[in-house]
């Protein structure tokens, strides 16, 4: 399974301003439960213990996990490009 986290604060601007998008993502992820793609939310200081440890410092900040493996997300927030980047780790990872 390949999980994209966001990591955020509930006093970010930044923050509210993806919400809509990182949602439209997980809803798209939901309607393609074949892809196995997971999408959650881990909110600060709830994750603080996590966050720390995968060295997150400012908010929000986009995470994907598979198979042990983390990867950062650093393109522009869209829906698109967060199905492109979680395609892309899972590839680098299981290239067949």
């Amino acid at each position: 399974e390949l999980w994209v986290v966001n990591f955020y604060s509930l006093t970010c601007i930044h923050c509210k301003n993806f919400e809509p998008t990182f949602k439209a993502f997980g809803e798209k992820m939901q309607k393609q439960m074949n892809n196995k793609i997971f999408v959650g939310n881990a909110l600060y200081p709830d994750c603080n213990e996590a966050m720390s440890s995968l060295g997150i410092h400012g908010f929000p900040t986009v995470k994907l996990f598979y198979k042990g493996k983390v990867e950062d997300f650093n393109m522009p927030r869209t829906v698109d490009n967060l199905e492109k980047s979680a395609e892309s780790f899972r590839k680098k990872i299981d290239p067949w």
